[in-house]
């Protein structure tokens, strides 16, 4: 990873004579850190998740009819299916609350890459759309998601890398559907000049902003759908298998 974003780094230098390493620094990463609340309601989700397995868990002995023997193995094999179904069920819930976080904390993103551009404009560049989301991948893929990643490891505990992991490939998803020749619905809009003036950009930025939303629900409802299958699976699992075995 790092091997890439330095080829990067080197590649925008080349192309656009601007430095990415110059935006990936403290400032940015504690802006970031302070735009992600997720870290404080991913434990509560994944809490609460646990807390309605094991009240499942408890019901199940006074449902049950119970001997001696099967009692003493329901306790342990009870308590993890049940664990592990409330694990899922809490997963599911913090990726349906994620959405509107990671909205703001893209928002932020192409803030960002409009800072950039702008840069990269004053310089005397010339850029064309195609360009634009060229230095809109650099940043995130340098800047950005690294940041990021950076921040929700220290900010939680026990599942941070679990997380993070999540996180990273519903933005990359994401980032790579983006389509910003698509938005001025023009026949030749991925070679059409960007004004240096400021109106177009802030347009275009403005108008993707818009496209982001619906492409991180896409993307935040592919990466959850395994796991709804997962909590479902689990569910169905510890259900039939407390009914056979009890």
């Amino acid at each position: 990873m790092e091997d890439v974003s330095k080829t990067v780094i080197e590649n925008f230098k080349k192309k656009f004579s601007i430095d990415l390493a110059v935006y990936k620094n403290e400032e940015i990463a504690v802006k970031i850190g302070q735009l992600i609340v997720f870290p404080e309601f991913v434990i509560k989700n994944l809490l609460l998740g646990l807390a309605i397995g094991f009240c499942c868990y408890v019901l199940s002995f006074f449902v049950l009819n119970l001997s001696l023997a099967s009692g003493l193995m329901f306790v342990l094999l009870g308590l993890i299916f049940w664990a592990i179904t409330g694990f899922f069920l809490g997963l599911n819930v913090f990726l349906w609350n994620l959405k509107s976080n990671l909205s703001e904390v893209i928002f932020y993103g192409f803030d960002l890459t409009a800072t950039v551009i702008n840069d990269v404009q004053r310089q005397g560049a010339e850029l064309r759309k195609k360009d634009v989301f060229e230095l809109f991948q650099g940043i995130f893929s340098v800047v950005f998601l690294p940041s990021l990643a950076d921040a929700i490891l220290a900010r939680v505990p026990v599942v941070g890398s679990l997380i993070n992991k999540l996180v990273q490939k519903i933005l990359n998803r994401m980032v790579k559907k983006i389509n910003f020749t698509s938005i001025e619905g023009e026949e030749e809009a991925e070679d059409s000049p960007v004004s240096s003036e400021g109106s177009q950009l802030e347009a275009i930025i403005e108008k993707t902003k818009v496209q982001s939303v619906r492409l991180l629900k896409k993307s935040v409802g592919f990466i959850q759908f395994p796991f709804q299958v997962l909590f479902l699976i689990s569910a169905l699992f510890t259900l039939f298998l407390t009914a056979v075995l009890f």
